[in-house]
């Protein structure tokens, strides 16, 4: 922008008889720029506050219903309907057997799901879920980094993902979250 008002400033001074011609299209310019700007602008704003508010939503366990929608399980937020957690009927084999912590399970096939985190019906976030068990357990992907050699397994507490699996996990056989995390080998920071 700056290049471009110095431009404009010598072509003004330079040519006196067209200097009304060269202020248009800098006062031009400057729309667009400031245009350009504000849509970039608002192309990030709603996704960040969205994703800062469903975070909070994410804290009130109590107040999430689930829905089956088409081929799709649905969370609602039922204090604000906008905001909605989508396990979409469809999955990646592959992906969900690359985790060791999958394979402690008696039936060791594991897929991995896409979950999508929704305002208003559009997407905001997607998170990765594991499917282990023949659908006994459903459980957040964890993260993973090596010390020592040794690959280890956890889960950030304050991180989206965990918090969403405070909602959507299934883990029938054990009591809590935590028992099944300490089944796996998974440290929850």
């Amino acid at each position: 922008m700056l290049a471009f008002s110095v431009i404009s400033i010598l072509l003004i001074t330079s040519f006196p008889s067209q200097r009304l011609i060269f202020f248009g299209i800098f006062v031009m310019g400057g729309l667009i720029y400031a245009l350009i700007k504000y849509f970039e602008l608002q192309g990030l704003k709603p996704n960040t506050k969205h994703l800062m508010q469903f975070g909070t939503y994410l804290e009130d366990q109590t107040s999430w219903e689930k829905r089956s929608i088409d081929n799709s399980s649905v969370y609602f937020y039922t204090k604000d309907e906008n905001y909605q957690i989508e396990i979409p009927d469809d999955y990646d084999i592959n992906h969900g057997n690359s985790l060791g912590w999958s394979q402690v399970f008696p039936d060791t096939l594991a897929y991995s799901y896409v979950v999508n985190l929704k305002h208003g019906g559009s997407t905001i976030k997607q998170v990765r879920f594991i499917n282990c068990d023949g659908g006994r357990y459903f459980l957040a992907k964890s993260d993973q980094e090596a010390t020592d050699g040794k690959l280890e397994y956890y889960w950030d507490s304050s991180a989206i993902q965990y918090k969403v699996g405070m909602i959507i996990s299934r883990f029938d056989l054990y009591p809590s979250l935590e028992h099944v995390a300490g089944l796996c080998s998974i440290t929850i920071k």
